[in-house]
């Protein structure tokens, strides 16, 4: 776990242009520069002070709370679901997004994202006695109006799950107002392309006193925060957001990272070649590796000056793998969002060559190349019909196109084999030209065989109702439906297996079992229906 370990903080930060230093006609090299700021200034514990972060350029506004009503809203044009428990509390005609919310911020989970339930989950039906029916209403009585919808704006948002209850225990707790302002801050102040870190990833709050250690990574801040201002608590939550950017390529963890500051792995113990002391940004940054990289991450975002005085080569490292090409020096304050320079020319390059990339992958097959959309083809079986699957298509095949035409454009980059890595994982925002028409193929190419995997699946559902109902000890047909068949019958659509993920599958398997129990409850009404022979006709 990397830890949090702030000492103190000393109030003069490293700034490059603060150094004094005689008139030369040859320019000062990087490293002699950073000699001259640590001989001038002491070397702060923090890569950051208050006063970077609050005249930092691109600055991010923190939404009120009218304004996060107003983005919540529009989860309730989701799809409506007539009727849905979730640990005992009923809605009724409630949108599937709202529902995403209750469920990820209310239940009980191991790990962050939206599996991983544990068992024995606290009973909530007392949330939806009477009229309260709704989402909103439910989470209101258990968080509080203005706390419910802060943590639906960052679920919703930016995949950041703040609930003390679903990833809690007794000694989690909320954020206090000023906590979250500082949050909303930090996301703000990023890229809101850095987001999300992971689906539903946990960010709480713990009522315990660790010593000196204020965060880690998981992430999660302890008590000792409440002492610091709003823009220090906001570098605390940059630094740990920094850790899980590093996780994306194990960037922290590179040979490129390792050698620009001389880590050396010495068994398990983390050492540095002392004369590269002058590449550090901070004290806390000297720890190991993945310290020296977050620093350097909050460095680059509030203060870059200090950063590429300390270390061009860290400066250069963090803005291709992290903020793909954007910076935050004076003169950039129009690049806050939105694509990267690097982008719109990686974009450009791959974009003349659209339309033999279709040709050349007119060839459909359904396996586990399309797995990366387990999501979408699961909602597509189930007969939702939405664009869901076409955009995660389109990226499966933008990838395809980066793979096939990455000759064309590592050129871009300082770091090609890290930044191929990071392309691969969709980190790089690009609006290729796969046309409508590929993809709409594509996906009628996709409704034919999940259409022959039920078709598939049902008949070997068929042979085991055959085989079952003549051996079944149940009493009542509702019960040999639930117990015998819909118990197994998951097994049966194994096919879909061949285009998903199989744990995706197995941990989403309550749409296969509902499927099994309708066309079973449909077959056998009552217990005389168990002597006669099932037809595939029956279930279809």
């Amino acid at each position: 776990m990397k830890l949090l370990l702030f000492l103190f903080m000393i109030t003069s930060p490293v700034f490059a242009g603060q150094v004094p230093c005689e008139p030369s006609s040859e320019p000062i090299e990087a490293k002699v520069m950073a000699e001259e700021i640590l001989k001038t200034f002491k070397v702060s514990h923090w890569s950051a002070s208050s006063d970077d972060i609050e005249d930092s350029p691109c600055k991010g506004k923190v939404p009120t709370l009218e304004e996060m009503k107003r983005a919540n809203n529009k989860l309730l044009d989701s799809p409506k679901v007539e009727k849905r428990e979730i640990v005992g509390a009923e809605f009724e005609n409630e949108s599937e997004q709202m529902l995403r919310m209750f469920d990820l911020l209310v239940q009980k989970r191991r790990f962050s994202g939206e599996g991983y339930i544990l068992p024995n989950q606290k009973d909530y039906s007392h949330l939806t006695k009477g009229s309260c029916k709704k989402v909103r209403c439910a989470l209101n009585q258990l968080f509080g109006e203005s706390y419910s919808e802060n943590a639906m704006y960052l679920l919703s948002q930016y995949e950041l799950n703040v609930s003390p209850v679903g990833l809690g225990n007794d000694k989690t707790k909320k954020f206090s107002d000023k906590e979250l302002k500082s949050i909303h801050q930090s996301v703000a102040d990023l890229p809101k392309s850095l987001f999300p870190i992971r689906i539903a990833k946990s960010f709480r709050r713990s009522s315990l006193s660790n010593g000196n250690t204020l965060g880690n990574a998981t992430i999660m801040l302890f008590e000792g925060i409440t002492k610091y201002n709003h823009n220090e608590k906001t570098g605390i939550c940059t630094h740990e957001f920094a850790h899980n950017f590093s996780d994306r390529g194990k960037l922290d963890e590179s040979p490129d990272w390792l050698n620009i500051s001389g880590w050396i792995d010495n068994g398990g113990k983390w050492e540095r070649d002392s004369s590269r002391n002058h590449t550090f940004v901070s004290k806390y940054a000297m720890a190991n590796p993945g310290e020296d990289f977050a620093e350097s991450v909050v460095a680059y975002r509030y203060n870059p000056d200090a950063l590429r005085a300390a270390s061009p080569e860290k400066y250069d490292f963090i803005k291709e793998l992290v903020f793909k090409g954007r910076e935050y020096t004076e003169g950039n304050e129009k690049s806050c969002q939105g694509q990267t320079l690097l982008e719109v020319q990686m974009e450009a390059t791959l974009n003349k060559d659209a339309r033999e990339f279709e040709r050349e992958n007119s060839e459909f097959k359904y396996d586990q190349s399309l797995a990366g959309c387990s999501k979408e083809l699961l909602k597509r079986f189930d007969g939702r019909r939405d664009d869901d699957l076409k955009k995660c298509l389109s990226r499966i095949y933008r990838n395809k196109m980066l793979e096939q035409n990455w000759d064309k454009i590592s050129s871009e980059f300082k770091y090609p084999e890290k930044a191929k890595e990071l392309i691969d994982e969709n980190f790089f925002e690009m609006d290729l030209d796969i046309g409508d028409d590929f993809l709409d193929k594509k996906i009628r190419e996709v409704d034919v065989e999940l259409l022959k995997a039920e078709e598939d699946s049902k008949k070997e559902l068929v042979k085991t109702m055959n085989l079952y109902r003549k051996y079944t000890k149940e009493t009542s047909a509702k019960d040999f439906c639930e117990n015998d068949i819909v118990r197994f019958g998951y097994q049966k659509f194994k096919s879909l297996e061949r285009a998903m993920d199989p744990m995706f599958l197995y941990q989403n398997r309550s749409t296969i079992d509902e499927r099994v129990r309708t066309a079973c409850n449909r077959v056998f009404r009552t217990m005389d229906d168990l002597k006669r022979e099932v037809k595939l006709s029956d279930i279809l």
